[in-house]
């Protein structure tokens, strides 16, 4: 009888286990989905300029992915307590490696804290870290199916790419804010837009933030989609297709020059090199639809560097960022570089110009120290290291995201770019593990 009541209670802990892991598993696959859509709701903005301008990166708001996120952190803790525990299995040095510089660079985040000019602000920033190391862990251990995880980013970005398409060309916003996208127009003088026949044209935003960040999710499923040809070539050509036009209208230099790189070592360490030729006839019909639509003088000013006001006003913030880091070696907290910069430029900043400077690594390493920018660099080391011959994918989508933050500071700053690092830490400690 206690045997019988042992067997039973014991299926009912299995039956309850499955279900909390599936429900983790698909709150986690919601979350990838939602992600590229910037639904959120605004909670508050701590400082408003003399001049009436809210700085839009102490502004603190609340997404739908974060819910999703929550959810999938929920059950998955659940499983820990009613499943079995698992056998112990050998896990290669380098993952330890790789796990400790992300823990120092959690550490040293912490500490910034407390040497902050703003408490409120850093503890925010803090808990978004928080957030996404705790999404680290759940692509690690999760035991989440790259194929899903891969296609329903796909999938995802894919849409975002249509929808950057007809907003290139209707030069407006399409009244998609229930999804996430922004007020646009060309006639509006706070968006990103590129000069082209005497006027200035709107470029591709799907429903990100900037044009920048959205290339980024560009480029990390034109990888994704040429990993996946071998299953479907016809429907992964027609995604490779529109996500390459798609890139090409968001005009990004350092997404074009990210995805060059990441290609050629994509190729380089991948033993099938079939879908070149997909990838080749996919950058033909862009590049020739691209002629016939007349933007190829601005694509060419824009690669070779005929368009100067971007690099001018990065040196601005490059300058600001030396002489914050030489004055603060230690660090100022984390995200407070914009609330700090006025110190330590010469003249006094329009609204428009409180931006944190264009790059990932100076970016952690003034708001950081240089404990933090040297936990993030062995991060990167640690992960080339391991992926040099475990995923080709994998190390491309790594190098990318390098190329990437020596050119931008979204991956630090902005949700969809922070959980984008996040993802792609996470997929980097899944290969080292050995788990997929």
């Amino acid at each position: 009888m206690v045997a019988t009541l042992f067997r039973f209670r014991m299926k009912k802990l299995n039956l309850m286990n499955k279900t909390l892991l599936i429900l983790a598993r698909w709150f986690s696959y919601a979350f990838f989905a939602v992600l590229p859509f910037q639904i959120k709701t605004f909670l508050f903005v701590p400082d408003v300029f003399v001049s009436g301008f809210s700085n839009p990166y102490m502004g603190y708001f609340l997404y739908i992915g974060d819910l999703f996120l929550l959810l999938a952190l929920l059950f998955f803790s659940l499983t820990l307590f009613f499943g079995k525990k698992k056998k112990k299995r050998s896990v290669p040095k380098i993952y330890y490696y790789f796990f400790f510089a992300v823990l120092a660079f959690l550490i040293f985040s912490v500490l910034s804290v407390f040497i902050s000019q703003n408490f409120e602000n850093s503890i925010f920033h803090l808990f978004r870290l928080l957030e996404f190391f705790f999404l680290y862990l759940i692509l690690v251990f999760g035991g989440l199916k790259n194929k899903t995880l891969f296609n329903v980013l796909i999938a995802s970005v894919f849409l975002n790419a249509i929808l950057g398409i007809f907003q290139y060309f209707f030069q407006q916003s399409l009244g998609l804010g229930v999804l996430g996208e922004s007020l646009l127009s060309s006639d509006m003088k706070s968006v990103a837009k590129v000069a082209l026949s005497g006027g200035d044209l709107l470029r591709a935003y799907g429903t990100f933030p900037h044009p920048n960040l959205f290339a980024a999710y560009l480029v990390f499923a034109i990888l994704l989609v040429l990993n996946g040809l071998k299953e479907s070539k016809i429907l992964f050509s027609v995604f490779l297709g529109i996500c390459l036009l798609g890139l090409l209208l968001t005009f990004s230099r350092s997404a074009f020059l990210a995805l060059i790189i990441g290609l050629a070592v994509y190729f380089l360490l991948s033993a099938d090199r079939k879908i070149f030729k997909y990838l080749l006839w996919a950058v033909f019909f862009v590049l020739i639809l691209g002629v016939f639509l007349g933007f190829s003088s601005v694509l060419q000013d824009r690669i070779f560097l005929g368009d100067f006001a971007g690099f001018s006003e990065r040196l601005f913030y490059f300058d600001i960022s030396r002489e914050m880091f030489f004055t603060n070696p230690f660090g100022i907290g984390l995200g407070n570089f914009t609330l700090e910069m006025q110190n330590y430029a010469d003249l006094k900043i329009v609204p428009w110009f409180f931006q944190p400077v264009h790059n990932l690594f100076l970016l952690v390493l003034n708001e950081m120290g240089i404990q933090g920018f040297l936990s993030l660099i062995l991060i990167f080391v640690f992960g080339f290291w391991g992926l040099w011959k475990r995923s080709p994918l994998v190390f491309s989508l790594l190098l990318v995201v390098f190329v990437l933050g020596n050119f931008d500071h979204y991956f630090f700053t902005l949700y969809q770019g922070q959980a984008l690092l996040w993802i792609v830490f996470g997929l980097t400690g899944r290969e080292l593990i050995g788990s997929r």
